[in-house]
């Protein structure tokens, strides 16, 4: 006779769906300040220093490797540049933004060590806002996991935008806490090839009525890549009139390429405003008939649309503190050419 499986061994649990696409190990146990995603024992560190304004401090934990942080060149923009040449680098920071405060920073990881971990704590005061930009553009043969939460107070906003070029394998969780009248925006990008595999979790948590969230994610797959969006919405109580979207888009141009979307909403109170939603695609052959119409090969046509898939989040890189032969590499478009 048969044995019969009960409905729960059929139904996976919560953690089966996070990591279900998810493969992907750093060993980390010789650091004793990595036993928790939440930071937990990030603020134990003494070492607290002001690279170039007493507006804000960087706390940096044992194991930080070849993490430089430099004066902005322009615009007075906060640049945290991680490279090394070690076979593991961990680092750990948090970023305080005062009261009525505003920062921008740019992130960049490159040519780092085969496995890289870092996470970043970034606490926005009330009124304070803060714009800040990720690119990582490490090589195809290395490892990382990356962990950026925000915290944001009454009245605080937040815009952080990544860029997702390099590494064989990764994982970015991006999370943030949303008080009253508060508002958080992502924006992010995917350009991956051969077989490159990119996760993707964003969570925005709404703990406070009338805070608004906004969650867009585009994915860019060629050859034998793979994109995975795990998306969250989360609406606790007492949260009337809080507005939050979460969109994914991916590109597909190969019909090995993969993406795994899962955008989701947990809302526990009324009076508010959600939506969430996934398309995937291949070009549009209405524009690039168009595109051919106006004199321009279907190849090149072909090249623009893909280009411009991206533009949202690339339009908004600092280009003044890259060189100009990465932002070729990355295809930024001078903003009158792109749409």
């Amino acid at each position: 006779m048969n044995e019969v499986k009960t409905t729960a061994e059929l139904l996976p649990s919560r953690k089966d769906e996070n990591y279900r696409y998810t493969q992907i190990a750093i060993d980390v146990t010789d650091s004793k300040d990595w036993d928790s995603e939440k930071l937990a024992h990030t603020l134990k560190s003494e070492s607290t220093f002001t690279p170039w304004s007493n507006d804000y401090y960087l706390k940096a934990l044992e194991g930080v490797a070849n993490l430089n942080i430099t004066a902005p060149k322009s615009e007075e923009w906060i640049f945290l540049h991680s490279q090394g040449e070690a076979s593991k680098i961990r680092g750990s920071a948090e970023l305080i933004v005062p009261k009525g405060k505003h920062y921008k920073v740019f992130e960049f990881l490159e040519q780092s060590a085969e496995k890289s971990l870092f996470m970043r704590n970034v606490k926005v005061a009330e009124g304070a806002s803060v714009e800040y930009f990720f690119l990582q553009k490490q090589n195809l043969s290395n490892t990382f996991v990356a962990r950026h939460f925000f915290d944001l107070a009454e009245g605080a906003k937040a815009t952080f935008r990544f860029y997702h070029a390099g590494a064989k394998k990764g994982q970015h969780r991006i999370a943030s806490r949303v008080e009253k009248n508060a508002s958080f925006t992502l924006e992010g990008a995917n350009r991956l090839r051969n077989a490159q595999h990119v996760d993707i979790w964003a969570e925005s948590e709404h703990v406070g009525a009338t805070s608004l969230s906004n969650t867009t994610v585009w994915n860019v797959l060629t050859d034998e890549s793979v994109a995975v969006f795990n998306g969250m919405i989360r609406i606790l109580k007492d949260c009337p009139q809080t507005l939050a979207y979460q969109s994914n888009k991916t590109l597909m141009l190969s019909e090995k390429a993969r993406i795994y979307t899962l955008p989701k909403l947990e809302i526990s109170t009324d009076d508010v405003k959600c939506s969430h939603g996934a398309s995937v695609s291949s070009l549009d052959e209405s524009q690039l008939f168009y595109l051919q119409s106006r004199g321009i090969d279907k190849e090149s046509g072909e090249k623009m649309l893909v280009e411009a898939f991206t533009q949202p989040v690339l339009q908004h890189l600092p280009k003044h503190l890259i060189s100009e032969a990465l932002q070729k590499e990355l295809h930024v478009l001078e903003e009158q050419n792109a749409f």
